[in-house]
């Protein structure tokens, strides 16, 4: 048993005596404190609260950009600064691997990181009607991505990946609006390629997210996410790679389940689209398979 002095404590590595029952009693009390993220080591427990929390704002974005890690709370925005300072001092390939069981919050930690690093790289490379901000010491390492730089610069090819194998979690709205005084860029105001990226999940979930009897949007896929960055630190492009794909589902599933939201979307279009379906002959089976 540790002593109360290690209740709620943000680092479950602090722990004086640490085995399952430690670390699940310190996630219990975190949690019901409205903390749902706990460092463990160099890893990142997050706890899905299944509702919406104000902890993915313009401001908090800003809270952690260019901070260590012990000068905030723990945050994924954390983990995603942490992966980006590397790519930039160490000159090396990054990667955030999200992983935990059904329902857990991978797709919404997955989107997540995505927000933070369209977030930075946007304001590290500001469009040129985009107002000079004046220094802060939030904003002391916003800079030292390039400042560190060799005169070269960095490959093109440098990328930070992200992978998030099997994701679910409900879908949420990205904002990284920015208000007069802050250190992010309106949403308005991000380059094509951070809107493309950020734009890129609900199309990713429509084809490849189902409801599950767990899940009402399980990704019944894997993904993995190369985002590249190019020497002055704004995103030069990105690739997503998807495996895995449950295809039975589009024809086998439990009666308390769903065939992917793509095909209940184009139902709830309407017009034309309800009648749209081409029948399929197969020589496997004696049955009609009816396609959309």
């Amino acid at each position: 048993m540790n002593p109360p002095k290690f209740d709620r404590v943000d680092d479950i590595a602090d722990l004086t005596f640490l085995n399952e029952a430690s670390v699940v009693h310190n996630l219990r009390l975190r949690y019901g404190s409205g903390a749902i993220y706990t460092y463990s080591g160099l890893f990142l427990v997050a706890i899905n609260p299944y509702q919406n929390l104000p902890l993915y704002s313009d401001a908090i974005v800003h809270q952690y950009r260019g901070k260590r890690r012990d000068e905030n709370p723990p945050h994924i925005f954390a983990i995603a600064e942490r992966a980006w300072i590397n790519m930039g001092e160490e000159r090396e390939n990054q990667s955030i691997l999200i992983t935990g069981e059904s329902g857990a919050g991978k797709t919404e930690s997955t989107k997540k990181v995505i927000q933070y690093l369209a977030a930075i790289a946007t304001d590290t490379h500001p469009s040129h009607d985009t107002p000079t901000h004046s220094p802060s010491s939030s904003l002391t390492h916003s800079n030292s991505f390039t400042s560190s730089m060799p005169s070269t610069g960095l490959p093109r090819n440098l990328t930070s990946r992200k992978s998030g194998p099997l994701t679910h979690g409900k879908q949420q709205s990205i904002s990284t609006a920015g208000g007069a005084g802050s250190a992010l860029i309106p949403k308005g105001r991000l380059g094509l390629l951070e809107r493309q990226i950020l734009q890129a999940n609900p199309i990713l979930e429509a084809f490849g997210n189902a409801q599950t009897q767990r899940n009402n949007n399980s990704s019944r896929f894997g993904k993995f996410i190369r985002i590249s960055f190019a020497p002055d630190g704004s995103i030069a492009g990105a690739n997503i790679d998807w495996y895995l794909l449950e295809k039975s589902r589009v024809v086998v599933r439990s009666d308390a389940e769903r065939s992917f939201h793509v095909f209940y979307q184009l139902m709830e279009a309407g017009g034309s689209l309800k009648g749209m379906r081409v029948s399929r002959d197969t020589n496997r089976c004696d049955v009609n398979l009816t396609y959309l």
